[in-house]
């Protein structure tokens, strides 16, 4: 799975381990789905490998690497003050 991210204003971006989900499902139904992470901030731009992870009821899992691309583009804001 390959995503593009894109931090927000405040330089974040957070997601669910639903966003990297194309339709899981599991005979005896999913019981958890997890990220290896969620949150995400300026030290994360550039490629990430993730793993997503889904357990079933019964302890049964499957694990996939997702390779996401985290891109900050918002400029920075310039304040100067002209000294007379």
């Amino acid at each position: 799975i390959n995503k593009n991210i894109y931090l927000d204003k405040q330089g974040k971006f957070s997601i669910a381990a639903d966003y990297f989900d194309a339709g899981s499902y599991d005979n005896c139904g999913i019981k958890i789905k997890k990220l290896s992470q969620y949150d995400f901030d300026c030290t994360d731009v550039g490629n990430k490998l993730l793993l997503y992870t889904i357990i079933d009821t019964t302890g049964n899992s499957a694990i996939s690497i997702v390779n996401i691309k985290v891109f900050d583009t918002i400029s920075p804001i310039l304040y100067s003050l002209l000294i007379k």
